[in-house]
């Protein structure tokens, strides 16, 4: 990790002024974590999201992992922090100030030039089989399975299964066969479905676009060009997933992602499982949704007709 600046980016100083000593230990702070005064978007029992116009950031618990939007801490009482207010020298909130000079900044980049140049069939396989066999039941993760699919338990669950299928499938045609219209269909099928913040459809976009960031064989105007109009795309009124989702389009991953790339570029079985592992237990289904959405789009784009 670097530490925390962020050159020629200014902001006001903070009107919360405090000389008490900090109750909580800021661990990081992301890479693309903007100045500004944020207050409370959402509420999680181990992250609290703020927002100032479009930009979002997230306090989060140690155990969650860093990112590029992420103020990693230990020790914060979250409920009780319902604003902050960020510059170029300091964090601060209603109750105290931390100064930023010397906290380690969290690197969001992946080397992809460090990552063998196409997996194999097997390795791509393995990744879905381990994605099976350990994704939360309510997950996109159904769509690697093959043969017949288990009948859900509701209609709605049976309506947004069909959809969710009915989207991937546009999509990764679009992909396999460079379908531009086949895209904005799936995508738009996609966008929004799904339960929760972070609807599904939305985590499985963000996968797809960190997927074609990691593919060497397609020419760079072209991948940029592709990723630029499923990014414009898939943007949609709901901040949070505009916000993961840019950060996927610019390949600014969250360490429950890195962790992932990285094991599955150049680890073995081993650390591969372990990955996998740590990307499923990022949300209740978004870890296994995101993955879903990378394997799917790996698959299509490397062992499919678009080589």
């Amino acid at each position: 990790m670097d530490h925390w600046s962020h050159g020629s980016l200014k902001s006001s100083t903070p009107t919360l002024q405090h000389s008490s000593t900090p109750s909580f230990e800021l661990i990081s702070i992301g890479d693309r974590v903007r100045p500004g005064r944020y207050t409370v978007h959402s509420r999680f029992r181990r992250v609290t999201n703020f927002i100032h116009g479009s930009e979002l950031v997230f306090l989060a618990e140690e155990s969650v992992g860093g990112g590029p939007l992420t103020l990693l801490a230990r020790g914060a009482d979250l409920p009780a922090i319902d604003r902050l207010e960020i510059s170029d020298e300091r964090l601060a909130t209603s109750r105290e100030t931390i100064l930023l000079n010397g906290i380690a900044r969290y690197i969001s980049s992946v080397e992809w030039e460090k990552a063998p140049a196409q997996p194999s069939r097997a390795k791509i396989e393995e990744l879905k089989r381990r994605i099976l066999l350990e994704a939360h039941p309510g997950s996109m993760a159904f769509l690697l399975r093959h043969g017949p699919q288990k009948p859900s338990s509701s209609e709605f669950d049976r309506t947004l299964a069909q959809r969710l299928t009915d989207g991937a499938r546009l999509l990764q045609n679009a992909l396999a066969y460079n379908h531009p219209t086949c895209l904005a269909r799936g995508i738009q099928t996609l966008k929004g479905c799904g339960k929760g913040l972070t609807p599904s459809g939305d985590d499985y976009l963000a996968g797809c676009l960190t997927a074609l960031h990691s593919i060497p064989e397609i020419k760079r105007r072209k991948k940029e060009k592709l990723i630029r109009r499923i990014e414009h795309l898939s943007e949609g009124n709901n901040p949070l997933t505009n916000a993961f989702l840019r950060m996927a389009g610019e390949c600014r991953l969250f360490e429950p992602m890195k962790l992932f790339i990285e094991a599955f570029s150049s680890g073995g079985k081993t650390e591969l499982a372990a990955g996998v592992r740590r990307i499923l237990a990022h949300g209740e289904t978004s870890g296994a949704d995101w993955a879903t959405g990378f394997v799917m789009t790996l698959e299509s784009m490397t062992l499919g007709r678009n080589n």
